[in-house]
Order: C-alpha cells, then structure tokens, then sequence
C-alpha cells in the first residue's frame, strides 16, 4: 500500500533526527507489511512489494531498493546506530525482528542474484 510506504519514510526520516531520547521497540519504524508476521509473502516467495516496491520493478529499481534496506536493517549497522539508546528491556525482541527483518530482505537479495 503506497500510503503505508508513504507513512514509514516519514517516520524514518523522524526517526534518524540527532537524539539522545531513549528508544523503545514501538519508536522503531518497522517495515509496515515485515511488522505484521509473514504478511509479505506468496507461497513462501518474499515479495519486493515489502520494500514499497512493484515487483514488476525493473532490476536495478530492487536493487536500489534492497541495498538501502540492507544497510538500514544489517543488525550489526542498526547496533552501531541505536543500540547504546535501546531501553535495555526491549533490546531483545528489537534486536530479535531486526535479525527477522534482515533475512527477509536477504531471500529478495537472493531473488535478485538468481536473475
């Protein structure tokens, strides 16, 4: 849903301001179809839409696309970026979906490099 996408890049773009505040596991814009369980996927095949995405795309609009999700949700890059101001009793279950999120991406990257 483009509206949805539309509401997630806003988010994020909220979301990387400079802080010092504290992050709890519902300030973390997740990926509004990753963040309803297994919503994305047809016949266990991840679909770009995922990514705001058509999968009729061309191959280098997913590529772009992957890419900059990768970056943003590699566990050890979200660490880097927000763990020191993850609430110590979330840090579990936002590290667990942020993994989540990271291997659904990569099955895409996996599509992309199987074309």
């Amino acid at each position: 849903d483009e509206m949805m996408m539309m509401v997630y890049a806003l988010r994020w773009t909220e979301f990387l301001r400079p802080s010092d505040a504290s992050i709890s596991y519902d300030d973390i814009p997740w990926i509004p179809v990753l963040a309803e369980t297994r919503l994305g996927m047809d016949d266990g095949v991840e679909k770009f839409d995922i990514l705001g995405i058509s999968d009729h795309a061309t191959h280098e609009e997913k590529k772009q696309a992957v890419r900059a999700a990768s970056l943003r949700w590699h566990p050890d890059k979200f660490t880097q970026a927000f763990g020191r101001r993850l609430l110590e009793k979330d840090r579990g279950r936002v590290m667990e979906s942020v993994k989540l999120m990271s291997q659904r991406i990569n099955q895409l990257k996996d599509r992309l490099r199987a074309r």
